[in-house]
């Protein structure tokens, strides 16, 4: 059976393709962006790509497309009329991956500002995002942001103020992309 054919055969492995690989993506992302549940095993169908040729792991939790899903993707694509679209950025996908993991990582990271900030600011910030966020958490996941170099602390008088870097700026872009096209197709 060629790749076109088994891609046919599953709906889900289509979507897959043609609405989330566009970049390389983890299951809970992909699972986000096609509006599926929690408990639905979107894994499942990214393993029998991966043992079909048609996608790799990058990272573990992480996958990209082969060349020849690449090449599958565009035939689908141009089937239905879209335009063919696939990057792999520049950034670190480790890093990618361990702050989109974990939900208080991913508020943070996502309200850290190029101009410093004080952490209690932030802390405001992320409360409005994710409730349940307290200040020992903010602390500790800055000092773990400092420890990866994806925000730097700095000392005004009393206060420590804290911003995102250049490593933190790419990896924060890559989230908002996630939630623009979740938002733009779900």
């Amino acid at each position: 059976m060629s790749d076109y054919e088994f891609i046919d055969r599953g709906r889900r492995r289509e979507q897959v393709l043609i609405v989330t690989m566009n970049k390389p993506r983890m299951p809970s992302e992909c699972r986000d962006l096609l509006g599926y549940k929690k408990g639905n095993k979107l894994g499942v169908t990214l393993k029998e790509l991966e043992v079909r040729g048609l996608v790799r792991s990058k990272v573990p939790g992480l996958r990209s497309l082969t060349p020849r899903g690449q090449r599958l993707r565009k035939i689908l694509l141009e089937e239905k009329g879209q335009a063919y679209s696939y990057s792999e950025p520049r950034i670190d996908w480790k890093t990618y991956v361990w702050v989109m993991l974990g939900i208080q990582r991913r508020v943070l990271l996502r309200v850290l500002q190029t101009h410093p900030i004080i952490a209690a600011r932030l802390l405001r910030l992320a409360r409005q995002i994710h409730a349940r966020l307290s200040r020992t958490d903010t602390y500790r996941v800055l000092s773990q942001f400092a420890e990866r170099r994806l925000a730097e602390s700095s000392r005004q008088e009393k206060y420590v103020l804290y911003a995102i870097t250049r490593k933190g700026e790419a990896i924060k872009r890559q989230m908002l992309m996630l939630w623009f096209a979740v938002f733009l197709f779900v």
